[in-house]
């Protein structure tokens, strides 16, 4: 278990079973098609580095003897947040019925967040965002026709209009 000290940093307390760096957030999210199916999440920093790592479950399918066989693995593994993103621990949150994707409270230890727990609203990297198709083209030739008609932004008098 945690506290808060003084200072606003989260400290170790008597009531330490193993460090929070020894041990992975954990979450299981259902399957929003069936939700007898879904998939396993753990977060965790590792060895000395203290680099975060994510694993997630899948299935293995493969055919022995003419018969499929589905085999349950802990396989998927990349970094967490970024690949240069290191903490002191992390735990997994995830509310069926109330959540579309997997929360994170991380305890990073580097730069302002150093020792402190930060939330993660999207864990997973799944965003339930409407996409859409926008046109960036007219902007950026808009920007490229200034700065090569009128690179200093005023040493131009009279420059071309860009459309």
């Amino acid at each position: 278990l945690l506290k808060r000290n003084a200072s606003g940093q989260w400290a170790t307390t008597s009531f330490t079973s193993m460090p929070a760096n020894a041990r992975p957030g954990l979450a299981y999210v259902p399957s929003a098609n069936d939700p007898s199916k879904g998939k396993l999440y753990a977060v965790y920093p590792t060895g000395t580095n203290n680099l975060l790592r994510m694993r997630t479950s899948g299935v293995v399918v493969s055919t022995v003897n003419g018969t499929i066989v589905k085999t349950p693995v802990f396989g998927f593994d990349s970094t967490f947040d970024d690949g240069w993103a290191t903490g002191s621990g992390v735990d997994l949150m995830f509310e069926p019925g109330r959540d579309s994707n997997l929360r994170a409270a991380v305890v990073y230890n580097f730069g302002p967040w150093n020792a402190r727990v930060t939330f993660q609203p999207i864990a997973d990297g799944i965003v339930d965002l409407t996409y859409g198709s926008f046109n960036d083209w007219a902007q950026i030739a808009k920007g490229l026709c200034a700065g090569v008609v009128n690179p200093g932004g005023n040493t131009v008098a009279s420059p071309m209009p860009c459309p």
